[in-house]
């Protein structure tokens, strides 16, 4: 939050409550390319606000599509246009779940496959050298 603090300062924003777009500008500002340390920030952010009571500027819209921007995380290809634009607004950590959790589940799928033909092409080749 500190980073946040002073770049407010700097750019003489109000930093609580932030507005949705203060955020997004400071992600796409922000000097640090490293999603992961950025992310870290907005976080602060997020949790500064919603201790004191404040709603979550971080959350959608604006501010998650300017850190979509910095991660490049893409949309799943076999979604639909709607979900593809739906999915570019969802807070950063929810679209790595998102892309990681189907990523492991693909590559799950690709070796049960894998052993599944395996183990066909055994049984084809075994009853072939019975005939």
């Amino acid at each position: 939050m500190k980073a946040f603090v002073h770049w407010c300062q700097l750019n003489n924003l109000t930093p609580m409550p932030a507005a949705p777009y203060v955020v997004a500008r400071f992600i796409r500002e922000c000097a640090n390319p490293e999603v992961s340390r950025v992310w870290e920030a907005v976080r602060e952010i997020s949790d500064a606000h919603l201790s004191v009571g404040l709603a979550d500027p971080t959350v959608g819209g604006v501010a998650a599509m300017a850190m979509n921007d910095l991660s490049k995380i893409q949309p799943p290809r076999s979604w639909d246009d709607a979900h593809k634009v739906r999915f570019l607004t969802l807070p950063y950590d929810a679209q790595k779940y998102i892309v990681e959790t189907r990523e492991k589940q693909l590559q799950g799928l690709f070796t049960e496959n894998a052993s599944l033909r395996k183990r066909l092409k055994e049984q084809t080749d075994g009853e072939k050298s019975a005939a």
